[in-house]
């Protein structure tokens, strides 16, 4: 009588393995081989880390040079751009090159203190530095400033700055 009970169960019983498992989509399945694929198809080696050190990159080769700053005297260089400004307090000249392939808006000047205020030179005359042609201004920093209480010189050219003028270096020999 089990065994019928059993039989009848299992009749009733519509239990197939490859209906309840979920079904994976075809291309998730590909992804592994895929992979594979792509790694043997590197030809790389795999890479194995050395434990000795790295030894230090060798300094750059230096030479010692005789040089002179030039008190007063400063220089800028930039794009077709050369300007000169000779200034060892009160009044300068500032002298403007212009070979930048365009005309420079009107130049101005103005120092940055150690204490990181700005002053501002007057020049005259005032107006643009046209393409190719060559300015010589006057500039007047206030009576209060020196060279030496000037941390940095900025020129500008209407609204844009740029950048700062260095000191006049000359190298002996």
């Amino acid at each position: 009588m089990f065994a019928k009970a059993a039989r009848i169960e299992a009749e009733r019983l519509a239990y197939h393995a490859a209906s309840v498992a979920p079904r994976i989509p075809s291309f998730i399945a590909a992804v592994p081989i895929a992979v594979a694929i792509a790694a043997a198809c590197t030809g790389a080696e795999p890479t194995i880390s050395s434990s000795a050190p790295t030894p230090p990159a060798s300094p750059l080769p230096t030479t010692d040079v005789e040089a002179t700053i030039i008190e007063g005297e400063y220089v800028y260089e930039n794009n077709g751009v050369k300007v000169t400004l000779s200034w060892h307090g009160g009044e300068g000249i500032l002298t403007v090159d212009n070979g930048s392939g365009a005309d420079l808006g009107e130049p101005g000047l103005y120092a940055v203190t150690p204490r990181q205020t700005q002053v501002s030179a007057s020049l005259t005359p005032v107006g643009p530095v046209g393409n190719g042609q060559r300015a010589s201004i006057d500039v007047a920093f206030p009576e209060s400033i020196t060279p030496a209480d000037a941390g940095l010189i900025v020129l500008t050219f209407g609204e844009q700055n740029w950048g700062a003028l260095s000191p006049k270096v000359i190298v002996a020999g």
